[in-house]
């Protein structure tokens, strides 16, 4: 054994490999001119968890659970992370570290690498409104009960539903982002990340009261049938539902008007129940027909029924009455129907609408002594 190989069989392992075939070369290989020294190989072990592959640069290696190969010591080898569809590398351990697709890895001893794969997922973001709440199937969203916004990630392409449940006294008033509508449940793909919101508000409802009040002397009555008032002044109608309410008058009353929800005189008033209502009817006394006095008219052509003055006299003392109908009473003083004759006594006519006038009558016992001054005044009628 000459010095250099003395010196190389003092020290052991692979890390001196090279260096001892270097070092006896130059030293004429070992003295003995013995065989070339073996080539150095270290062995890279790969391998993978998940939806994906891993190839080298060198040495043959594409597996997709475990594979090794031998590659020469000192030998730079790239590996590359191939995820299989809707998959992305999570990362890299042993030799390799990182997310990056690719890891270069020196051979300087026997190494070993390995990529885990996972699902790509994206994001489902949802927020509540009122109170209620929304869950997903599959599991993930659980959002309300006091928790206003909620996220989660489903893989990628995974079809969604949304499950909105109103709290007591609640609706699902409307859906708003990637869902619309109002029915309580909401399916969706999530191929991209989506966001939700579900809006729920107070129940409307089913029915409304509707209060009315009387003045007067009269009652109202509802079509449906509900309100009597006189005895009955409230009542539920549903929502929505049209109610007719009519005002009836006691004797010798009328309708003044109405309030509240109902307005003007006419005898009945309409009302649509979309909320609580109050409607009230004032009657009043029918007022007494006014009385129309007008000026003497002629009656008659002939002399003996002329009322304006007879015998010379200019004076006529008649007086007329007309009611709100039409009808009419005339009473006046005149001869007593000898032409031109001296004695002058009081008569009467009536004129009935659309009928026309009666036959003039004489008053019993009023003359013309008797009567001149209550015929004047209007007393007589």
């Amino acid at each position: 054994m000459n010095a250099c190989s003395g010196w190389l069989g003092q020290r052991a392992g692979w890390a001196w490999a090279v260096a001892a075939a270097v070092l006896l070369s130059a030293c004429g290989g070992g003295g003995g001119g013995g065989a070339a020294p073996e080539p150095v190989n270290f062995a890279l072990a790969v391998s993978t968890t998940g939806g994906g592959s891993v190839s080298s640069s060198t040495g043959g290696i594409n597996c997709g659970n475990s594979c090794t190969a031998n590659l020469p010591a000192g030998t730079r080898v790239t590996l590359t992370a191939l995820p299989a569809a809707d998959q992305q590398l999570q990362g890299w351990s042993g030799a390799c570290s990182g997310q990056a697709l690719t890891c270069e890895v020196t051979m300087d001893a026997a190494r070993s690498a390995s990529a885990s794969f996972v699902p790509v997922t994206r994001a489902l973001n949802v927020s509540v409104s009122g109170n209620g709440s929304l869950r997903s199937a599959p599991a993930g969203i659980d959002c309300g009960g006091g928790a206003s916004s909620c996220s989660a990630s489903f893989n990628i392409n995974t079809s969604v539903t949304l499950t909105a449940t109103p709290a007591a006294g609640q609706v699902l008033q409307g859906w708003g982002g990637a869902c619309s509508g109002q029915t309580a449940s909401c399916t969706l793909s999530l191929d991209v990340a989506r966001s939700v919101s579900a809006t729920f508000a107070p129940m409307a409802p089913s029915t409304f009261m509707l209060d009315v009040s009387v003045s007067g002397s009269g009652s109202l009555s509802s079509d449906p049938a509900g309100i009597s008032c006189g005895s009955t002044c409230s009542a539920r109608f549903n929502a929505g539902s049209a109610v007719t309410l009519t005002a009836t008058p006691a004797a010798g009353q009328r309708l003044r008007a109405w309030g509240g929800a109902c307005s003007g005189s006419a005898s009945t008033c309409s009302l649509t129940m979309d909320a609580a209502r109050s409607a009230s009817a004032t009657f009043e006394a029918v007022p007494a027909p006014a009385i129309s006095w007008a000026p003497a008219a002629l009656l008659e052509s002939s002399n003996d029924f002329n009322v304006a003055g007879t015998s010379g006299s200019s004076e006529a003392r008649m007086v007329s009455d007309i009611d709100s109908s039409g009808n009419a009473l005339v009473v006046w003083e005149q001869p007593d129907g000898a032409p031109d004759g001296g004695t002058r006594k009081v008569f009467s006519r009536r004129y009935v609408a659309g009928q026309g006038w009666a036959a003039a009558v004489q008053v019993p016992s009023l003359s013309s002594a008797s009567s001149a001054e209550a015929l004047v005044t209007g007393q007589l009628l």
